[in-house]
């Protein structure tokens, strides 16, 4: 009976957790065909636009020479830091741009050189960082790590249990033959 029910559970949480792995890495892993890349959102400085734990999809192949007053940008604060700003001016002689968050009340300080944009923000998916975000946690890993080494568990106890009931009916059928 507890066997019947662990192998259910088994089927039904693994079946659960490969559709949300399929469905996420596709949701991040299917745009960079297409030359975007994605980001997950870790403040609220574009609501109501962009919230924190959306992600958002940005062409890298935009020309910043083709970024408007109004668009959405995605730049590097620093080599390894991105943020997402709107375009509130731009400056084509020295190849620079002003942003400013949405909520924010003013734009920010430094202006972002054609050189430092990622690309234009074209698309954005809510709740999808949030999950991305987690994961890159140290708790996160912990947790991804244990469901996986739960399910490998799992499954070599179902495989070995269901090798030895096919065992035991295999003996079951040559002791009938033989009395028979």
């Amino acid at each position: 009976m507890i066997k019947k029910i662990l192998k259910k559970y088994f089927n039904g949480f693994v079946s659960i957790q490969m559709i949300l792995a399929v469905v996420f890495c596709g949701i991040v892993l299917v745009p960079k065909l297409f030359g975007y890349t994605s980001f997950a959102v870790l403040s609220d400085s574009m609501y109501p636009e962009i919230k924190k734990g959306y992600m958002v999809f940005v062409d890298t192949k935009v020309d910043p020479k083709d970024i408007e007053v109004g668009d959405i940008l995605a730049f590097y604060l620093t080599p390894e830091t991105c943020a997402t700003h709107r375009v509130v001016e731009k400056n084509e002689e020295i190849g620079s741009f002003v942003t400013k968050g949405d909520l924010n009340a003013t734009k920010d300080v430094a202006p972002v050189y054609y050189n430092n944009v990622i690309g234009r923000t074209e698309g954005k998916v809510p709740l999808v960082g949030c999950i991305q975000i987690f994961l890159m946690s140290v708790m996160g890993k912990i947790i991804a790590f244990s469901l996986i080494i739960f399910d490998i568990v799992i499954y070599i106890l179902i495989i070995r249990d269901t090798n030895k009931e096919k065992q035991n009916k295999k003996e079951q059928e040559n002791e009938q033959k033989e009395s028979e």
